[in-house]
Parts: C-alpha cells; sequence; structure tokens
C-alpha cells in the first residue's frame, strides 16, 4: 500500500475509518456507563422515596391504630369520676389534696357535633397524648373554676381532634 512513501488513498480511508471507529467504540463506552450510573442513581431515588412513603402511611396506620386501642383500655379503667372533678359547688373551691398523677383517667370527653367520645388523661406530654386527649397540667381541672385546657392530636394516636374544624358556635363539649 506504501509506493514510494506515499500511502494509497484506500489506506489513509481505512485508518481514518479506524480511527473513527475507536474514537466511538470510546464514546459509546463513556455513554453506556453514565446511562448505567444514572439508571442506578434514579432507580436507588425510587426505592427512597417509595421507603419514605411507605414510613410515613405505616407511621399513620400503625398510631392510629395504637392510639384506638389505649383509649379502649383507658375507657374500660375508667374509675368513677376523679374527686377533683365534682360538679358540687364545694369543688369549686381550691382542691385540699393534690391533684391527680399524671396519666390518670380523668373522665370521658364528648362532642357530639364531631362524634367525638374520648377518654381524657392528666397530663399533656408527648407519651401522655399517645393515649388520647390529655388535660395539661398547671390550667384548671374540668369542672373547676377557670380554664381547663385540654390537648391532643390531629393526624395520628387515634387523631382524636382530627376534625376539631368542624365546630360551630354553641356545639355543646360535655366532660
Amino acid at each position: 500500500d506504501v509506493e514510494d512513501g506515499v500511502r494509497s488513498p484506500q489506506y489513509c480511508r481505512d485508518e481514518e475509518v479506524n480511527s473513527i471507529n475507536l474514537e466511538s467504540r470510546e464514546v459509546s463506552v463513556r455513554r453506556r456507563i453514565a446511562i448505567r450510573i444514572l439508571s442506578l442513581f434514579g432507580t436507588f431515588a425510587l426505592l427512597i422515596a417509595f421507603w419514605l412513603t411507605d414510613l410515613v402511611s405505616v407511621a399513620l396506620w400503625w398510631t392510629n391504630l395504637e392510639g384506638h386501642q389505649l383509649q379502649q383500655q383507658l375507657a374500660r379503667s375508667l374509675p368513677q369520676p376523679h374527686a377533683f372533678l365534682s360538679d358540687s359547688p364545694s369543688s369549686l373551691a381550691l382542691p385540699t389534696s393534690a391533684p391527680p398523677p399524671r396519666g390518670t383517667a380523668l373522665g370521658e370527653l364528648t362532642i357530639s357535633a364531631i362524634s367525638l367520645k374520648a377518654t381524657v388523661i392528666e397530663g399533656a406530654q408527648l407519651d401522655q397524648l399517645s393515649y388520647g386527649p390529655g388535660h395539661v397540667v398547671g390550667t384548671a381541672l374540668p369542672g373547676r373554676s377557670g380554664n381547663a385546657v385540654i390537648a391532643g392530636h390531629r393526624t395520628t394516636w387515634g387523631k382524636p381532634f382530627a376534625h376539631l374544624d368542624q365546630l360551630r358556635p354553641n356545639d355543646k363539649i360535655e366532660f
């Protein structure tokens, strides 16, 4: 193919084609590696998204299930109304003994307008609110003079207050 130090045109074309083929193969290999990396990254991102969605839905489902079970246990163990919650005029005076211990079932909260019937416990810390609505320590006990504050969850742990936004003025709240 080489005559007098000059390569034939066919040889030059073959060399260019081989050079182009090598470059094309290198680009093709790089492209396949890039596609594979992006594919793995996309798969990993989708797995994380599915895992987080599952985690949130299971957390909501599980806490609501557990919250309902804890409320049923409280309702069964609810004693006679606590002495601090008496309707008698003498109960409006300051208590003569210590307030109920945290976690004690105080009574039943009923709001017919939103179909709520829940046992209220003393205390409004996160661990206590897992049982249902809790009376905020330091505020007046229900049935006493002053403002009684009851706290509870709207989306988890049985979501006792999920429909509070539907309450209207003059809706009856009973304890």
